[in-house]
This record gives C-alpha cells, sequence and structure tokens, in this order.
C-alpha cells in the first residue's frame, strides 16, 4: 500500500532532476557588458529595425549590474500547455525551473550573439519594463511594454511588446539560469 506513493515520490525526484540536466544542456553562455550603453548595444546587433522608443532614458539598468558577467540563458516556450499563457504564469514557471526573466541587456547581448534565432521565433525578455506616459496603438498612458526581438528570412527587428499580454504559445521567452 505504501510502495506506490514512495514509488512515485522517487521518479518524480528522478524527473525533475532529468529535466534540471536538460536545461542546462540547453543553455546558451554569453557575455553581458552591463555598462554598454543600450544605443551602443543595438548598434552592435545589426538590427535592420528598432524601435526609438527603446532607450537608456526608457529603459534604465535596474539590475545595478556592472561590468562584463559570463551568464547561462535559455529560451522557454509554453505550447506544451496547449494554451495563450499571461505574463504572470510564465513568470512563476522561471521561478519553478529555477531561472529568473532576462532583462533588456541580457536580451540584446543575446541578439548580438545569436542574430538567427529571432528570425524563427519572437523573443521576449520580461524583467525591464517601461510604462508608457502617453497613449499608443488604441491604449490608455501608462501602458507597460517590455523589448522583444523578431525578424524573418530578410530582417531582424527589436521591438517593443505590451507587458501584460496574453502570450502566443510559439513565443520564446528568455530566462537566465541562477
Amino acid at each position: 500500500m505504501y510502495i506506490i506513493p514512495a514509488y512515485f515520490n522517487a521518479l518524480m525526484i528522478r524527473t525533475k532532476e532529468a529535466i534540471w540536466r536538460l536545461v542546462k544542456e540547453r543553455a546558451f553562455h554569453l557575455d553581458v557588458n552591463y555598462d554598454r550603453s543600450i544605443k551602443d548595444s543595438i548598434q552592435a546587433g545589426f538590427y535592420h529595425h528598432f524601435n526609438k522608443k527603446i532607450t537608456d532614458e526608457n529603459f534604465p539598468d535596474c539590475q545595478r549590474e556592472h561590468g562584463v558577467k559570463t551568464i547561462s540563458v535559455r529560451l522557454f516556450n509554453f505550447r506544451h500547455l496547449g494554451y495563450w499563457a499571461d505574463t504572470s504564469e510564465i513568470i512563476i514557471r522561471f521561478s519553478e525551473r529555477k531561472c529568473r526573466p532576462a532583462s533588456l541587456r541580457e536580451l540584446l547581448a543575446f541578439g548580438e550573439k545569436k542574430p538567427n534565432q529571432q528570425r524563427k521565433f519572437r523573443i521576449v525578455e520580461l524583467f525591464s519594463i517601461w510604462a508608457d506616459p502617453l497613449p499608443n496603438y488604441d491604449l490608455p498612458a501608462g501602458t507597460q511594454w517590455t523589448a522583444s526581438l523578431a525578424g524573418g528570412a530578410e530582417r531582424r527587428r527589436l521591438d517593443l511588446s505590451g507587458f501584460n499580454n496574453i502570450w502566443n504559445p510559439d513565443t520564446r521567452f528568455l530566462a537566465v539560469l541562477k
């Protein structure tokens, strides 16, 4: 009678360990220069188009990181959920996987090192948020925005995405492994 719960408990522990190994295996290692301006990072990324509202003034460095640091990042998507997930649910799932959302500077470093990834799917960071003081695209003033990389075969874009969003299952989210 008690063998089944013990068996499932051991199975769950082994499954979590296997999933964590898989997460680490699919990680990218990036050198992020936290002292470089957003403008310089955008230029280093060679984007065909970038949203002019993505600036140091609108996205100040809230991480208080300095210098060049090597981090491990991973792209997550939540297609397996079978529905469109909202931002808060995605952040909760990051913490379950021992990750945190990537910042704008980390997203820009990823776009610079892995430029072809954004040609396949939209990549979003969920750490750096900007509240637009003006109404925009039929949205009220104070709408929160975050940065995203997107593109196609011909072009690469750095753009804004609504932070309080219900996300398409094909969207990828950049997370930093703790």
